[in-house]
């Protein structure tokens, strides 16, 4: 049976309608499925860019915690902690991070960890000395004290005419026991004091090799942040910039601090 021309070219027109349609619909699906993966990965990107901001600023607070600890008092030892909201973004990472953003914060957060153990060690050593050095102090005062006391005393007898020789005699030991005592509290002072100088100075030595291992770690977790967050990165830009300020830590603050050291303890130049 011949199909007539007219037949044929109805059909060629309805088949170009439904072709039209369904390019039109693929299209359409094709767009609206490009637009459900970009909102997808806009809504991802925000929340990543909520918990990578406070676990840089993690970091940065590390390294505040390590030159806050070796000029802490012993008493507030405990407050050195970092925030709440940096602690919390250390533990969202896992749940939201890439394996590249995984890796490399926990590499810096144990770097962190382990800085602030390290150091707390040796200031544990220094608090200790702290206690001594304080309580010495008390029973210098008290001692100063009780000689003062022994001295108006004498003068108040001498004035009255009061003061006889076993009196005067009594009163002279006693200071002078007290005398030989702060003699010894002093020696005790010196040579605690001077053991705590050299334990301040090596945790300020030690607080400086902390914050450069830590700064070299926390830049690996930034360029996996921003490798994760799409922003354009100049890796190796970046990493130079984290040289010289490791270079800088490294060679020139440790001679700053020795010649500190020899500017409040003069006589260690002898």
């Amino acid at each position: 049976m011949k199909i007539s021309d007219t037949v044929v070219g109805a059909i060629i027109a309805l088949s170009g309608v439904l072709l039209t349609l369904l390019s039109t619909h693929v299209m359409e699906w094709v767009k609206s499925s490009r637009e459900r993966e970009n909102a997808g990965r806009q809504r991802e990107l925000s929340l990543k860019r909520e918990v990578y901001l406070p676990l840089v600023q993690a970091f940065t607070e590390g390294m505040s915690l390590f030159t806050s600890i070796p000029g802490a008092h012993h008493s507030k030892l405990s407050e050195l902690t970092l925030s709440r909201q940096s602690q919390n973004a250390l533990a969202a990472k896992d749940l939201i991070g890439s394996n590249g953003v995984m890796v490399a914060v926990n590499s810096a957060a144990k770097q962190l960890a382990q800085g602030m153990l390290r150091l707390m060690t040796l200031k544990l050593d220094e608090a200790k000395l702290a206690i001594d050095l304080e309580n010495l102090q008390t029973r210098i005062n008290s001692l100063n004290s009780e000689n003062r006391l022994i001295i108006d005393r004498m003068q108040t007898l001498r004035d009255a005419g009061m003061l006889n020789q076993d009196m005067a005699k009594g009163l002279d030991t006693e200071f002078q026991t007290n005398d030989s005592t702060l003699l010894d509290l002093f020696i005790q002072q010196k040579d605690k004091m001077d053991i705590k100088n050299q334990l301040m100075q090596k945790m300020q030595m030690q607080m400086l090799k902390e914050i450069s291992e830590l700064t070299t770690a926390s830049a690996y977790a930034v360029l996996a942040i921003r490798e994760d967050l799409d922003i354009p990165t100049d890796k190796d830009q970046i990493m130079d910039n984290y040289r010289e300020s490791i270079s800088f830590i490294e060679n020139s603050l440790p001679g700053f601090i020795d010649e500190v050291w020899r500017k409040v303890i003069p006589e260690r130049n002898a």
